[in-house]
């Protein structure tokens, strides 16, 4: 039994604690009966005194999953002294499931025997609906993001990527580990990585959402974003974390920048050609004029400048085709054209010793302006044919792709050349660049145009077996 003080210092507490919104309970051990505060009832929907004094009826009113985690958290109080904090659901007297937080502690008897347990519980209902609230909302979040075509992230407020997704992954060759935990400065060149500390910190500091362009140079390679940034907010709005959603214009810019150099140099060799066409007659009546053989020097300049004359013409010509314009307006079967381009560079091979190895494939049809495509085909071919060995064979694919979607039909172009120089990859298709000393530079580059224009893609990479392998991607239509 309590003395009159410690009925007193435990009636001082459960004042208290009441007046906290605690509810108090106290379990006397031998008699497995128990107090529970008018408070404790009011948690639960019941009137004061309503609820049963023993202890099975209130074993029986905490939800049955949770009864195996307070079983156990009460085990450890008794035999090792751990703390007696646990959360779980008491059925209401409505019979609705109330989350409640429990703490307690055992008092103790003569000698080393527990007389009771005394405690409080405090309703943690609403908090643990906001939890769930929480739990579903980051849920569609992650799904969100994760299914996003576009690369998009979360930063702390330090800075350090916490989130990335399977997109910004794809878009920079790296998995997650690369990022998270870490700051643009640990990635990013300082000046890069500064400009982009200065965005993140202007967000964090308005609140409010920015749309714009951004570039840096990561690996060693200038990548243009466009890029929303906005603060994530917690319940009571305070801005927690920095999230962003960005959208690739890296090559959307290359090409817009290629479509205007690709018109003025259509337009200048348009103006070239009639002047040159006019030079080139005029040689050739000058050729007639004084014969062969009269005067050596004469004939030796007149066929240097016929010579210069042919190379300014075909000059002339590869800058009209890439400056052409390109409008695929029919639907038409994909097969055809690629057999005309082949037939088309026959008596080149032929010179060569080349054959072309023809894999079959199914029937494609894609949109396309057939002529420019052929032309792209063709321009690929001559590439191989270049590179490849005398006397070797240059196979050709054609096949369909439908994982992911769309549908695509996909063209490949395998030598058996020496490759391309890894470092020169990355600049094949733009202009004016050429592994050979006498080329222009515009052949692959026209590739490219021809190629997106029709919605697709080129790409030339090293075989592992060696060799070079050119591939067009197409989308089917539908």
């Amino acid at each position: 039994m309590l003395d009159r003080d410690e009925r007193d210092e435990l009636e001082r507490l459960r004042l208290a604690l009441e007046g906290s919104g605690d509810g108090v309970w106290e379990w006397e051990i031998d008699s497995e009966r128990q107090y529970l505060s008018p408070r404790w009832h009011e948690i639960l929907g019941y009137a004061p005194g309503e609820f049963p004094d023993d202890i099975a009826s209130y074993v029986a009113a905490i939800h049955p999953a949770d009864w195996p985690r307070v079983r156990a958290a009460v085990d450890a109080h008794f035999a090792e002294g751990r703390r007696y904090d646990v959360e779980f659901r008491l059925r209401t007297k409505s019979a609705a499931w109330k989350w409640v937080r429990s703490r307690g502690r055992v008092v103790p008897g003569a000698g080393a025997h527990p007389r009771r347990i005394v405690g409080v519980i405090t309703d943690i209902d609403e908090r643990k609906q906001l939890e769930a609230a929480l739990v579903h909302e980051r849920a569609k979040l992650e799904a969100l993001f994760v299914h996003m075509p576009s690369p998009a992230f979360v930063k702390d407020l330090e800075g350090r990527y916490t989130y990335v997704n399977p997109a910004l992954c794809r878009c920079f060759g790296h998995g997650a580990e690369r990022w998270l935990g870490r700051r643009d400065a640990d990635l990013l060149p300082a000046e890069d990585a500064g400009c982009l500390a200065r965005l993140d910190a202007e967000v964090l500091r308005t609140g409010e959402a920015h749309a714009g362009p951004v570039s840096f140079s990561f690996e060693g390679r200038s990548r243009e974003f466009q890029v929303v940034l906005f603060p994530l907010r917690d319940a009571s709005h305070a801005t927690f974390a920095l999230a962003g959603v960005a959208t690739e214009v890296t090559e959307l810019r290359e090409t817009q920048r290629l479509a205007g150099l690709g018109r003025l140099l259509g337009d200048f060799a348009h103006e070239l050609r009639s002047p040159l066409f006019a030079l080139s007659a005029n040689l050739d009546l000058l050729r007639l004029q004084t014969g062969d053989g009269g005067c050596p020097d004469l004939d030796a300049s007149l066929s240097a400048v016929e010579a210069e004359s042919r190379r300014l013409i075909a000059m002339t010509e590869s800058l009209i085709a890439y400056g052409a314009p390109t409008v695929p307006a029919d639907v038409a079967p994909l097969e055809p054209v690629l057999e005309g381009a082949i037939s088309a560079l026959a008596p080149r091979l032929a010179e060569r010793g080349q054959r072309v190895v023809r894999l079959p494939g199914p029937p494609l049809r894609v949109r396309m302006e057939p002529a420019r495509l052929h032309l792209a085909f063709q321009r690929l071919l001559e590439n191989a044919s270049q590179h490849a060995p005398e006397g070797s064979g240059i196979c050709v694919s054609l096949r369909r792709e439908a994982v992911p979607p769309p549908a695509r039909a996909v063209v490949e172009i395998a030598d058996r050349g020496p490759g391309f120089p890894p470092q020169a990859l990355p600049r094949l298709f733009h202009p004016f660049f050429s592994l050979r000393r006498d080329g222009l530079g515009l052949g692959l580059a026209t590739v490219r145009r021809i190629v997106e224009a029709h919605g697709g893609r080129a790409s030339l990479e090293n075989r592992h077996d060696g060799g070079a392998l050119a591939t067009v991607t197409l989308p089917v239509a539908r």
